[in-house]
């Protein structure tokens, strides 16, 4: 009888450790991105992810925890954190995902379902009356892009959830233009079987400023002093048995009770910094 008591008091401070390491809810937040006066530099970090993360460029952005995790995650809930800078070229934001404990790459080119795999997301709202982006990316760099649009009828405030999937427009991008994205990652280019040891793991994206024209016609011009909407998102989703213990749901500003990334209602405020005047 004793061991059993002592069986169930362990188990219920291992279920209340565990509730205990999910975040506070963080609805809408605000995150400023900085104007990257210093230029991110790869090389003169000589291939050291840890020193590109704690570089001089980098340090002039604020981090990005994504830790709002759904109840349908797994325990699996990898430390995800997230950098973003723009400049007159574009956007570019750098991603560390640390002591992930499985880590699967599937997906082989662009547009392929990359969701399925370790992945991290970017969704942002240029504009309130026109729709938004999904950028997202796997872990082994593989990414895909969209500009959703939203109906004319629709009011903006209304969940993606409560809308018919037949009433929203994609504008999809031709290869040409969509692979203009430039993708930089620690891990290689695939995975021929998942990393099944605790592994950090690093991407960087970059979104040029025309990509931004041929979705909505924003240009680089707009961006200082202007005021979007986003998330940021962690997930790894799969019908394949082996990665079902894994799965989870992470999000940086909290996405309510429904499972589903693509609800506008939910996201934060970004704001761009105005680059001080030149001397």
């Amino acid at each position: 009888m004793r061991k059993l008591f002592l069986f169930i008091m362990i188990g219920c401070l291992a279920t209340a450790a565990f509730a205990a390491s999910s975040a506070k809810p963080r609805m809408h937040p605000t995150y400023t991105i900085k104007y990257a006066k210093i230029k991110p530099d790869f090389d003169q970090a000589k291939g050291d992810w840890a020193a590109y993360w704690n570089s001089p460029a980098w340090k002039q952005a604020g981090t990005i925890n994504v830790d709002q995790w759904t109840k349908d995650s797994g325990e699996n809930r990898p430390k995800t954190q997230a950098k973003v800078l723009y400049d007159e070229t574009g956007i570019r934001i750098l991603w560390r995902v640390q002591d992930d404990p499985y880590i699967v790459c599937k997906a082989k080119k662009f547009m392929d379902k990359v969701s399925q795999d370790s992945c991290v997301e970017f969704f942002f709202e240029p504009s309130k009356d026109k729709g938004y982006i999904n950028l997202e990316t796997n872990a082994c760099g593989v990414y895909l892009w969209r500009a959703q649009q939203w109906p004319k009828d629709l009011d903006i405030k209304t969940s993606y959830t409560a809308v018919k999937y037949k009433m929203w427009g994609r504008k999809e991008a031709p290869p040409e233009i969509g692979t203009k994205v430039q993708v930089r990652k620690s891990l290689p280019d695939s995975l021929e079987a998942p990393i099944t040891k605790a592994t950090t793991w690093y991407v960087e994206s970059f979104f040029p400023a025309e990509l931004l024209d041929w979705s909505y016609g924003i240009k680089a011009s707009d961006l200082p002093g202007a005021t979007w909407r986003g998330n940021f998102y962690k997930i790894v989703e799969s019908n394949d048995p082996a990665v079902k213990p894994f799965i989870h749901f992470g999000a940086w500003a909290n996405i309510g009770p429904i499972t589903n990334f693509h609800q506008p209602a939910f996201f934060g405020t970004l704001k761009f910094e105005k680059p001080s005047a030149k001397k």
